[in-house]
């Protein structure tokens, strides 16, 4: 079963409170690393072919601002697409 988004983005923004040199390693397990242990080819990572999903996060606050879902806009400044 997996976690909630909300709870992972906490825990991005928890690990990037106490230490931002942990938030690359934390993307990676909560992005890449889960993507290749299931053989989801084309999620976890940016490249021609892959499924452009894409968090954009505020670099000092660490809160969710954009969200890209294969290729289409679900949030924006912060406010949900319709």
């Amino acid at each position: 079963m997996a976690a909630p988004p909300g709870t992972l983005l906490e825990a991005l923004q928890e690990a990037g409170t106490a230490d931002r040199s942990r938030l690359q390693p934390v993307l990676a397990a909560m992005t890449a690393n889960p993507a290749r242990a299931l053989g989801l080819e084309r999620k976890g990572h940016v490249a021609p072919g892959a499924d452009a999903d894409v968090l954009l996060i505020h670099p000092e606050s660490l809160q969710l601002i954009h969200v890209m879902g294969r290729g289409r806009w679900l949030l924006r400044d912060s406010e949900i697409c319709q």
